[in-house]
């Protein structure tokens, strides 16, 4: 790349409107020489930009063929207890039909599986959480969940917590566990309140589901600028980095992240 030709490809981008007062930086990663620069040193707020970083730590600390694994486990009475594992890219949709996420796992192989178990299933509850913390960071604002902007976060969780499941700019939901649990007991043809249990030791699992890749999921969290995806990413560098699950953890561990490889 060389600087006119940065500058030909940003001219007519740059008189959009929309973009406010915009400032910036584009270099070459090879050489580090600036090609093109506007305002770079005049404080903004970050915003969505933010994600870089996030999805920057994410394909720095871990596997890019990492895979989030929702199970579901039986107990004695015949209670189906969905039990996530912080892969918000589950989906609703019937099998064969379009999803949001690229290739995600979905709640109807889940009941697909359950119906070729044999097992005879009377209720679906869902596990508690295992992110610590609050599941809304202080500075998030309740308002934005109706807004589409964000769901409280937790390890069982659909749609990203979207109502609608194709719609990017969905309104979501402020109990997104229990909504997935209801997603599986529609499925199953399930009448009985879904409600949140423990999982009993003997419990036995019968059926599980894998997301996809984390460099896809990465992809997704990008391409649409997912709140709820990139905290989840968050976390999982924090758990495989040793820090806490939670939202602030998964600040810190990118973060740190961050700062081990140079930044």
């Amino acid at each position: 790349p060389t600087a006119a030709g940065v500058r030909a490809a940003l001219r007519a981008p740059l008189r959009e409107e929309a973009l406010g007062t915009l400032t910036g930086m584009v270099s070459d990663p090879l050489t580090g020489q600036t090609l093109w620069s506007s305002g770079a040193d005049t404080p903004r707020t970050p915003a969505s930009n933010a994600k870089i970083l996030t999805a920057a730590a994410a394909l720095m600390a871990l596997d890019h063929d990492a895979r989030l694994t929702t199970r579901v486990l039986v107990d004695a009475d015949g209670q189906a207890i969905l039990v996530g594992s912080g892969d918000p890219t589950l989906s609703v949709q019937p099998l064969d039909e379009d999803t949001f996420f690229t290739s995600p796992a979905g709640i109807a192989d889940l009941a697909e599986q359950i119906r070729t178990s044999g097992v005879t299933v009377t209720s679906v509850a869902v596990a508690p959480s295992t992110v610590d913390g609050p599941a809304m960071a202080p500075s998030w604002d309740d308002a934005d969940i109706e807004g589409g902007d964000i769901s409280p976060i937790g390890s069982l969780m659909a749609e990203s917590g979207r109502l609608d499941p194709l719609d990017e700019f969905s309104p979501r939901t402020d109990s997104p566990a229990l909504a997935a649990g209801e997603a599986l007991a529609t499925d199953l043809g399930i009448t009985a309140p879904v409600v949140e249990a423990p999982v009993p030791a003997d419990a036995r699992e019968i059926a599980s589901v894998e997301s996809s890749p984390l460099a896809t999921r990465v992809g997704d969290m990008m391409r649409y600028s997912d709140n709820v995806l990139a905290e989840t990413l968050a976390m999982e560098v924090a758990a495989a980095t040793g820090g806490e699950q939670s939202i602030a953890g998964g600040a810190d561990a990118v973060l740190a992240v961050l700062k081990q490889n140079g930044f």
